[in-house]
This record gives structure tokens, C-alpha cells and sequence, in this order.
């Protein structure tokens, strides 16, 4: 079974070893931190080779995504989108998401990027339409990403896990 899905890294599998296989810094979570703000989102671009890349030229050469993670209990969410911003089907994956935590206070937080800023601020204001006590908050200080880092990792993991599947194949 694990040679269908790779979901578990084993040490011992080459698609593995080959898209995953690099040690993790395990830090301990400040719960003061985590009653700070509960969400992290970001866009990030994939290419074919399943790796992280933004785009410089202007062609489609990579595919957007949206990753959501939750900070408290590390679930993740995560969709392909045609356009950053305010789209209809990502609002309704993000309010999705937000609902499946079954928290009605929740704090949203993503970089400083104007279309995400501007995702996040719809989805707050429909969550508050249905009852839910939605913060956005912007990043905090220079160096944004680093602000949701969270984000960030669940990024790397999913490279990982689309490299050790292309490797399979």
C-alpha cells in the first residue's frame, strides 16, 4: 500500500528518499503564539518537476496553489487555483476549510500580497455573514513570510510529496 500513495515517509523507499528524504528541525510551539492566530495561508507555484518556483518570465509555466494550514493542530488545506484574488470556488474551499476546524473564533493570517489580503478579507466578511468570528491580520514586521511559517512548511511538504510520486512514475 504504501507504494500507491508514499503518504508516510519511509526511510527505506527510494521515492522517498528521493523527494523527501532531508532531515526536519522539530522546534516546540509556543502556545502563546498559537493563541496568537490560528490560520497561515499562502500562494506558492509548482512546476512539472514538483518543486516550488515562482514564475519570472510571465508564461504558465508553473501551476498556482493555495495552502492553508492550521497552526494548533497542523491540518492541512490545499487547491489549485486559476487566478489568485477573491474567486469564487477558492472562497468557498477557504470557508470550507475554516468551517471543518469547527472553532467559531478564528485569526486568518497571510503575507502582505494583495491578492491573498484580498481573498481573506471576502472569506472573513462571509464567515461573519454566517455567525463566525473572523480576524484577518496582515504579516507582521519586514520579512512576512517568515511571519507564516507554517505556510511555508506545509509548502515543502507537499514538493515531497508530488516529487516522490513523479518519481514512482
Amino acid at each position: 500500500i504504501h507504494e500507491l500513495t508514499h503518504m508516510e515517509y519511509q526511510s527505506w523507499c527510494e521515492h522517498c528518499v528521493s523527494g523527501r528524504g532531508r532531515g526536519h528541525i522539530h522546534h516546540s510551539i509556543d502556545q502563546t503564539t498559537l493563541e496568537e492566530f490560528n490560520i497561515e495561508c499562502d500562494y506558492t507555484y509548482w512546476s512539472l518537476e514538483g518543486v516550488a518556483s515562482k514564475r519570472s518570465d510571465g508564461e504558465d509555466t508553473a501551476v498556482c496553489s493555495l495552502t492553508l494550514v492550521d497552526r494548533r493542530t497542523g491540518f492541512p488545506g490545499a487547491t489549485v487555483v486559476t487566478k489568485k484574488g477573491s474567486v469564487a470556488f477558492v472562497v468557498s474551499m477557504v470557508c470550507q476549510f475554516l468551517k471543518r476546524l469547527r472553532r467559531n473564533k478564528l485569526i486568518v493570517r497571510g503575507d502582505g500580497e494583495y491578492a491573498l489580503q484580498s481573498l481573506l478579507k471576502v472569506v472573513a466578511d462571509r464567515m461573519q455573514l454566517q455567525g463566525y468570528d473572523i480576524t484577518m491580520q496582515g504579516p507582521r514586521g519586514v520579512a512576512s513570510h517568515q511571519s507564516i511559517g507554517g505556510a511555508e512548511k506545509k509548502h515543502d511538504t507537499l514538493a515531497g510529496v508530488i516529487k516522490s510520486w513523479v518519481s514512482h512514475i
